[in-house]
């Protein structure tokens, strides 16, 4: 047999079941799917949108900078999907207030020292004077 022919015969053997969709047999199914389809949509924005309200609220409860970088260490994937599972009021209680209480008396881990959190801290805060406009004539020698 050659190529051409095994290639022929496996073509007609993938499409020996394949039926061709038509409109009017698909279209209440279509519909349906389409519904389904946005409902879901809408509620995936909404959850995004809930855990980012929750997130910014804790956020502001919390003072310290450890206690901040703790909480985002701690939300995770799972409580996303807490977020996107539950419904209406239900959410706001995702995060309990006792949880993150816990979460924020544990003794914060050593950090390993990273680039300085106060910007006039870095190293390269003092830049070089830049001759921008050395070729203007200034207001002073008016």
């Amino acid at each position: 047999m050659s190529l051409h022919q095994k290639q022929l015969q496996r073509k007609a053997w993938i499409n020996q079941f394949h039926v061709k969709p038509t409109i009017l047999d698909n279209r209440e199914k279509e519909k349906a799917l389409k519904v389904i389809a946005t409902h879901g949509v809408v509620q995936l924005f909404g959850a995004i949108e809930k855990h980012k309200s929750i997130i910014s609220k804790k956020m502001a409860e919390t003072k310290s900078v450890i206690g901040k970088e703790t909480l985002l260490e701690n939300i995770g994937k799972e409580d996303f999907l807490k977020v996107l599972k539950r419904k209406g009021k239900q959410m706001e209680d995702v995060y309990s207030e006792d949880e993150v209480k816990k979460e924020l008396k544990k003794e914060p881990e050593e950090v390993p020292s990273k680039k300085p959190r106060w910007s006039v801290l870095s190293e390269n805060f003092y830049k070089e004077p830049t001759l921008q406009g050395w070729d203007q004539e200034s207001d002073e020698d008016e």
